[in-house]
C-alpha cells in the first residue's frame, strides 16, 4: 500500500475541476452557480475528512507515533529508505 504527499493528484484534480467549469460555463451557467456549487463540495467535503482519518499523532514529541505517521510518505518518495528513520 502507497501513500505520499497526493501531489499529482491534486494537480490533475485541480484541472479536472477547472475542466468541468470550463464545459458547465459553455452551455451556460453561470459562474457564481459554478461557484456556489464548488463550495458546497468543499464543505461537504471537509464535513467527511474527519471520518476518513486513519492515523492522528496525539504527542509531537513521541518519536514512535512521529515514525509511524510520516513513514508512508517517505517510502512513497524514496522507496527503500522508510526503514532509516
Amino acid at each position: 500500500e502507497e501513500y505520499g504527499d497526493c501531489t499529482n493528484f491534486v494537480l490533475t484534480f485541480a484541472a479536472e475541476l477547472l475542466n468541468q467549469a470550463y464545459e458547465l460555463l459553455r452551455i451556460g451557467v453561470h459562474p457564481s452557480d459554478i461557484i456556489s456549487g464548488y463550495k458546497i463540495a468543499a464543505s461537504k467535503s471537509l464535513e467527511l475528512l474527519e471520518s476518513l482519518v486513519c492515523h492522528k499523532v496525539a504527542d509531537m514529541r513521541n518519536e514512535e507515533e512521529l515514525t509511524q505517521a510520516i513513514k508512508s510518505v517517505v517510502a512513497a518518495k524514496q522507496y527503500g529508505y522508510e526503514d532509516l528513520l
